[in-house]
């Protein structure tokens, strides 16, 4: 065994004054450049027989449990620059390798519980703290065992560091760090014939996990860093994880875990103040980058990566605050891989990746007191896994997952305040979310099953679960009135899982199972108070994608998602602003299900579910003139196809312009004559909801969402469910003899000086089940609304001149059953309202009402050897359930057209239509 162990501190438990001009400059290695790291490195080799390797460090510090204090024009800069290699080989026996930090690493580390303040600097000081280590372990074997091992610990630029600075001054904290192990088989030297277990893993998590951090509270006391004005602070956190684990006979696994990587980040529920006294930005970035690869022929195969969480600036307690002037740029980057492969595997092959959380900002109050020059925050994850079993083998699982139950938000659980005004970036969203998630199984020769999982569960956002308030005015990148805050959040996630002899599952975001339904939302539970002027905007944009393929067995495809603009938020604005919820922005939200087989059974599933705007008890209120507009686009299909079995396909698509709930809220009375959900423009401006579901094609101008099942020898069953509403507050299911509640009723106001109301939602459907040898059943339902007020909505338009409300409904939905040896059964059920009411509702205005609904439902069964049957129900109404006062002049039209048609048809059966 061999062993190298090193201790680097360039001060320590020292107490150090300047007065002008002072510069300490403490290095436990050289930042650079050059770089010159301080290295430890152990090699350990043997040819018949066991070889350990161990290079560890037991501390890399710049200034260690020190107090520093340089007056004016001061500087301190400290570093923790090294590198650890631990390299094992043998021919016959096992090896270990492990590069480890064992101590304190950081630039500027307390860790002795010294009181008071450890760094104080005068006006116009500098402040440097870099860490830049690395450490990497290699273990390989051609006859026996591998394991090699790299970790940090706890590594922080400035790690439990009180700082006070005057005026003028800045601070730059980095802490970067680099894992890499590599177990068993080195493609390099040509080794071919290995046999033995190979386990490579970068990092840790847990209590005393690995976390990489540019200013860190780990909690062991309350910490405070503050300045004068006119200062900066710059934190960063760099974090590469690689592990690869190669063998030909034996187990292969490779893992990367860290329990947090953070810019700005705190362990302690008590307080980490970070204070600048007027003006200066405070800018904060975390990047993660894993890869983790696992190689065998013969034995199982697990790549595994684990993340706590990776952040901006984060911390429960924690507080940032600038005096004046002040600008916040926050983001957390994460960028996964893993692979598994092997060609005959016992158990499992095995490749998963999980960033629980990746948070732009999450601290208890960011607030800037005067005016906030920019504001910016981003999260982005992205995560990609693949395992494969390429040859014959006993029934092992074959199992892809990414992103399972993953938190992804721009700006959580934070209060932000903005004394003055807050100036639009023009590069970056306000608050931004991005999840990529690619889950690939791939089964050749396994009569076990195949998962491929992307997303379930995972929630994304922009802004989530925070409180966003502008003393004056937003001003777009000219600073000029308005500019906007916008809030955006995107989800993309993509399952596929292919097998021969196996089963086969892929699932992509959730249909609402044990984890829940994934979500995509802009802006959620976070109230938004401006105090004069400014637009506010919550976008989201969503692909999901379930793809399952056998050939010998089942395949099981479910893929869904929810998308919401703007979910369950309070938005005023004092003066005039634009209120702008769109789910689907650029493109629709689009989900697809697709599974096939040729001896099995084939089942696919599909819930997507839209809004522009969703409003469970918050409310919208524009004081002055402007607008809210909500939009929801979505489109997709879902088919199940098979030979030998039965095909069942299931869709459920929900998209709603403006929703205001269900009929729930506190009860009505005189003063407060809206209990439930309410959308306000205080003089002039119209609000408006519009909805689609389906993709336009030209050539038939008609919306199309395919739905379908078939099969040979089989039933074929296909359901689909369409519900779609421009603007909607529904009511709840109660019995046919309840009386109306006036309890949770909501109101829609347009400018009372010249405002319209729209609500319009438009969808097209495609529905069958096609069968050989079998049954085939289809049924699709439909309900299209303009404006649906059935759960208590009032409705007020301009009060002078000429406006209008608007309610429009239209769709066209096609319905068939065709197979030969069997039954036939086609069910298509589709209604629609231009204008809905509960019987107690009031439109008021001044111009125009039009409400006007059309339907085409068209179904069919065929079939030759069996019974065939095709009901078409239609039900379109214009103008339903309200009390209507036009003030002065104005038209109303109401209109409802329908076009309905069955067919049925049969050799030899029966025939009802």
């Amino acid at each position: 065994m061999a062993t190298a162990d090193s201790y680097d501190v360039a001060i320590n438990e020292a107490d150090i004054s300047f007065g002008l001009d002072g510069a300490v400059l403490a290095e436990a290695g050289k930042v650079g450049p050059p770089r010159q790291p301080s290295t430890t490195t152990d090699v350990a080799a043997s040819v018949n027989g066991d070889a350990n390797a161990a290079a560890t460090n037991q501390a890399q510090v710049g200034i260690l449990n020190s107090t520093v204090a340089v007056g004016l024009n001061g500087t301190v800069n400290a570093s923790a620059v090294a590198d650890l290699a631990a390299k094992a080989t043998t021919v016959t026996g096992n090896t270990s390798s492990v590069a480890e930090y064992q101590g304190p690493v950081g630039a500027i580390v307390n860790n002795g519980l010294v009181t008071g303040t450890d760094l104080q600097v005068g006006k116009n000081g500098i402040v440097g703290a870099t860490v830049d280590t690395t450490a990497q372990a290699i273990a390989r074997s051609i006859t026996g065992n591998a394991a090699a091992k790299a970790d940090v610990g706890q590594a922080a630029a400035l790690f439990d560091i009180n700082l006070k600075a005057g005026e003028g001054t800045s601070l730059n904290a980095s802490a970067k760090v680099g894992l890499d192990t590599k177990a068993g088989l080195d493609p390099v030297d040509g080794s071919t014939n290995v046999t033995g277990n190979a386990e490579a893993q970068s990092g840790s998590t847990g209590p005393d996990g690995t976390r990489i951090v540019g200013i860190y509270d780990s909690g062991a006391r309350d910490l405070e860093i503050s300045f004068g004005k006119s200062a900066s602070i710059t934190a960063g956190a760099q974090a590469n994880l690689s592990s690869t684990g190669r063998t030909v006979t034996g187990d292969a696994k490779a893992g990367n875990a860290a329990e947090l990587v953070a810019a700005i980040a705190s362990d302690n529920p008590n307080s980490l103040a970070i204070k600048i006294g007027e003006n200066g930005p405070i800018n904060a970035a975390a990047t993660l980058g894993t890869a983790a690869t696992a190689a065998t022929v013969s034995g199982d195969a697990a790549a595994i990566t684990k993340i706590g969480t990776v952040a901006g600036i984060v911390g429960k307690g924690a507080t940032a605050s600038i005096g004046l002037d002040g600008s916040v740029a926050a983001s957390a980057i994460a960028t996964n891989t893993a692979s598994a492969t092997s060609t005959t595997a016992v158990n499992e092959v095995k490749a998963q990746i999980d960033n629980d959380q990746v948070l732009g900002i999450a601290i208890d109050k960011l607030s800037i007191g005067s005016d906030a020059t920019s504001l910016t925050s981003l999260a982005s994850s992205s995560q990609s896994a693949t395992a494969q079993l390429v040859g014959p083998a006993d029934p092992p699982n074959v199992i892809a997952k990414v992103a399972s139950g993953d938190q992804v938000n721009g700006i959580a659980g934070t209060t932000v305040s903005i004394g003055e005004n807050l100036t639009e970036n023009a590069n970056a969203n306000l608050a931004r979310a991005n999840l990529s998630g690619t889950a690939i199984a791939q089964g050749v020769g396994s009569p076990g099953e195949v998962k491929a999982k992307a997303g379930v569960g995972s929630q994304v956002a922009g802004l989530q679960s925070s409180s966003l308030s502008v003393g004056k005015s937003v001003l777009n990148p000219a600073g000029v009135v308005p500019g906007t805050i916008d809030a955006y959040a995107t989800s993309n996630l993509d399952a596929r899982a292919t097998s021969v002899s196996g089963i086969s599952t892929a699932k992509a975001g959730s249909l609402g199972l044990q984890m829940g339904p994934a979500t995509v939302e802009g802006i959620a539970s976070t109230p938004v108070w401006i105090g004069e002027s400014g637009n506010v905007s919550g976008l989201t944009g969503s692909l999901v994608n379930a793809g399952a393929t056998s050939v010998n067995s089942d395949a099981n495809a479910q893929a869904g998602m929810v998308s919401r603009g703007v979910f369950d938020s309070s938005i005023s604005i004092g003066k005039n602003g634009v209120v702008n919820g769109v789910s689907g922005v650029g493109t629709p939200i689009t989900g697809t299900a697709t599974s096939s087989t040729t001896t099995g059974n084939a089942q696919s599933g599909l819930g997507l579910e839209g809004d522009g705007i969703k409003q469970l008890m918050a409310t919208i209120s524009i004081g002055e003139a402007g607008s809210a507009s909500g939009s929801s686009t979505m489109t997709g299909g879902a088919s199940a196809t098979t030979v030998t079995g039965w095909a069942n396909t299931a869709a459920q698509l929900s998209s709603d312009g403006i929703d205001l709930g269900p009929d729930v809220g506190a009860a009505i009375t005189p003063s407060t004559p809206y209990g439930g959900t309410a959308i306000k423009v205080g003089t002039l401006g119209n609000v408006s909801g519009s909805s689609v579901i389906g993709t336009l094609n030209p050539l038939t101008n008609r919306l199309e969402t395919p739905i379908s099942a078939e099969t040979t020898t089989g039933d074929a069953t296909s359901s689909a469910d369409f519900q779609a509403a421009g603007i909607a507050k529904r009511g709840l299911v109660t019995p046919a003899d309840a009386e109306p509640t006036t309890n949770g009723r909501a109101l829609i106001q347009a400018g009372p000086l010249g405002g319209s109301i729209s609500g319009v939602s438009q969808a097209g459907g495609q529905n069958s089940a096609l069968a050989v040898s079998g049954q085939a059943n289809a049924s699709t339902t439909a309900r299209l609304d303009g404006i649906d007020g059935s759960g208590g909505l009032d409705l007020q338009a301009g009060l002078i001149g000429n406006n209008l409300v608007q309610g429009k409904a239209t769709g066209a939905f096609e319905t068939k059953s065709i197979t030969v040896s069997g039954d036939a059964f086609a069910n298509g059920d589709a209604t629609a309202f231009g204008i809905l009411g509960d019987g107690l509702g009031k439109i008021l205005l001044s111009g125009n009402l039009e409400a006007m609904a059309a339907l085409t439902n068209t179904v069919m069964a065929m079939t030759t050897t069996g019974n065939a049957s095709a009901t078409a129900n239609t039900q379109v109404v214009g103008l339903q359930g309200y009390d209507v006062q036009i003030l002065g002049s104005g038209t109303l039209t109401a209109s409802a057209t329908s076009n309905t048609s069955s067919f049925a048809s049969t050799v030899n059966g029966s025939v009802n239509v």
